[in-house]
Formats: C-alpha cells, sequence, structure tokens
C-alpha cells in the first residue's frame, strides 16, 4: 500500500454495524470518502482514538465520508467492547493478518484515507486525524476529480 495506488483488498469477516451491512468491495463506496481505522480494543490509544473517529464522525457524516472501524479481535470482544465504548460509523471484527499485510498496519491505531475513487491518499496515526486534515482530504479528491485524475 501507498498514497497514489488502489486501496488493496480488505477482507472483512464480519461486519457489527451497520445492522445487516456486508463489505464487499472498495467499489461500493464510489463517491464516497472513506477513512479506514484499524484498532485494538485494549490499547489505550485505541481508546483515545476511536474517540477522535466519533467526534469527527458527527462533524462529518453528511459529507459523504464513511468511517470504518476494524480490528481483528473476536466479535464477541468487540461487542463487549461497545457497550462501554461507542463507535460511529462501520465496525468490523475478525480481520485476518493478510488485510493488515496489505495495508501495512504494523500499530494501532492507524488510519487510512481512501479517496472516492477507491485512491489510497494518506495514512496516519488515528489520533493524528482532523477536521483540518479530512477538508484537505476531501478538497484534494475534489481538485484530482476536476483534473480528471
Amino acid at each position: 500500500m501507498e498514497a497514489g495506488k488502489a486501496a488493496p483488498d480488505l477482507i472483512l469477516k464480519k461486519v457489527i454495524q451497520p445492522k445487516g451491512g456486508e463489505f464487499e468491495d472498495w467499489g461500493q463506496f464510489k463517491g464516497k470518502f472513506v477513512i479506514l481505522s484499524f484498532f485494538a480494543s485494549w490499547r489505550e490509544n485505541s481508546i483515545d482514538g476511536i474517540n477522535k473517529l466519533n467526534e469527527l464522525h458527527k462533524e462529518f457524516k453528511r459529507d459523504s465520508v464513511v468511517f470504518m472501524a476494524v480490528t481483528d479481535e473476536r466479535e464477541s470482544e468487540i461487542r463487549r467492547f461497545s457497550k462501554n465504548n461507542k463507535i460511529e460509523g462501520w465496525l468490523g471484527a475478525k480481520v485476518p493478518a493478510e488485510s493488515f499485510k496489505n495495508f501495512r498496519v504494523y500499530d494501532r491505531p492507524m488510519s487510512i484515507l481512501i479517496s472516492s475513487n477507491g485512491i489510497v491518499t494518506d495514512f496516519m496515526d488515528s489520533n493524528d486525524l482532523s477536521q483540518d486534515v479530512i477538508w484537505k482530504f476531501i478538497g484534494q479528491d475534489d481538485m484530482e476529480r476536476q483534473q480528471g485524475n
């Protein structure tokens, strides 16, 4: 994975929310921006990252931004965790090591910004996300579409 290239495949074995949701591939989000965040319920800085994502979700839910938090933990662990730690947007569990490798996630929390046409734009610690970063992300994507890229 690298910025400017198509987002790699994500293997999402269990979608916890939205209820009834299924992840097929990045094509289902065509025209929307995706913030894909890998987290671990047992890491304090991941909990801080989830709280940051929740704040940003409130700000951008009307701006065609999809927030997707995923982990390799079991569904039962994440359901228990999410009772006390609300997670906005998509939530997935049981992501295999292959997806962590595809996205070069070696530490958590890690967020990957994927443009409305499925291109990786940036990646960073989820705690470093901000409104300014997302507005820049959205604006950069709009400029690329206007230029025909």
